[in-house]
């Protein structure tokens, strides 16, 4: 407890612990003795992950599925888009699905590509697509075109924002779950954990004593999670699943944000109009109010909330018109 460690621990509130590429830290002792202090004191613990490596390559596929799927909507827009207006919420829905429930990254990584590149497509068709619809209908009403463009361009571009963060996504967790295994490699309890100096490793076995058991569950934990605290803890001990608790990804903020569409002047009368932006106002109310909260919580309390937030607009939300 003298030790330099366990005095900056004490005046800590995180312990980050970085994964050696050779095998796990939790084959060494003091590492083990680390991760004991850490939950005694019932510090926080976070696993630390290096950058994705495959960022640059990833990116240009991706900008060079928008491209084909923006180039094939232009030229497409020339005959039959009518039909496939109506046609591309049966499409998208499964890629999007796919993007969420996929088990395998390749699977991922499919569908978001693919899903990217038809959004891309759904929004090069609404952009040029009016254009010849204002041409042939000169006795249309412009507002009705304008209006109805702009819906469906905004509802595209999302989907194009969707997919491409949620491909930058996929190569994070790839990354969560690489600095995991090597935490995994080679670990078998602190019990057979080594130490170079004897006398050393007799005083930190004895001061852990009959509580090695719980250490190797904190240290499970955070293999599994990312993450380890009191209230993870106690939650593992219950029976909740905690695989990969501590990664949040930025597509479903993105689609939480930007998904709800204003009122559309033109599908309402004026006293409808006014109870639907009312109910707007009142949504962002709740939004901000949301966000005050979650800003002041613990970092369990955020991830969870932000967690619970993905399942409300997965299955609440409206994405797609």
């Amino acid at each position: 407890i003298s030790s330099p460690f366990a005095l900056a621990l004490r005046s800590a509130t995180y312990l980050l612990v970085v994964p050696n590429r050779s095998t796990s830290i939790y084959t060494r002792l003091w590492c083990a003795y680390e991760a004991y202090l850490a939950y005694e004191w019932d510090r926080v613990i976070l696993t630390a992950s290096a950058r994705p490596t495959e960022v640059v390559s990833t990116a240009v596929i991706v900008l060079l599925c928008v491209a084909i799927g923006a180039l094939v909507g232009s030229v497409w827009s020339q005959w039959g888009a009518e039909f496939t207006f109506h046609a591309f919420p049966f499409t998208v829905y499964p890629l999007f699905f796919g993007s969420v429930f996929c088990c395998t990254c390749s699977g991922r990584s499919f569908c978001n590509l693919v899903g990217a590149s038809w959004s891309a497509r759904w929004l090069a068709m609404a952009l040029v697509f009016p254009c010849r619809l204002e041409y042939v209908m000169r006795q249309a009403d412009q507002h009705v075109v304008t209006t109805w463009r702009a819906t469906e361009a905004t509802s595209a571009l999302i989907l194009v924002l969707y997919f491409c963060t949620a491909e930058a996504d996929r190569l994070q967790h790839k990354a969560v779950r690489h600095e995991a295994e090597l935490l995994r490699k080679g670990f078998a309890g602190i019990d057979r954990a080594d130490c170079t100096n004897f006398e050393d490793a007799t005083r930190i076995r004895s001061e852990i004593g009959g509580r090695a058991r719980k250490v190797d569950a904190t240290v499970g934990q955070l293999i599994r999670a990312g993450m380890s605290t009191k209230r993870l803890r106690s939650a593992a001990e219950s029976g909740v699943d905690l695989d990969q608790f501590a990664f949040i990804g930025y597509s479903f903020v993105l689609l939480m944000l930007a998904g709800d569409s204003f009122p559309d002047p033109l599908a309402f009368t004026a006293w409808e109009n006014i109870i639907s932006w009312t109910l707007v106002i009142l949504n962002i109310t709740l939004l901000v109010s949301t966000g005050i909260a979650w800003w002041f919580s613990s970092l369990d309390e955020k991830i969870f909330g932000a967690l619970a937030l993905q399942k409300v607009v997965l299955f609440v939300t409206r994405p797609f018109e």
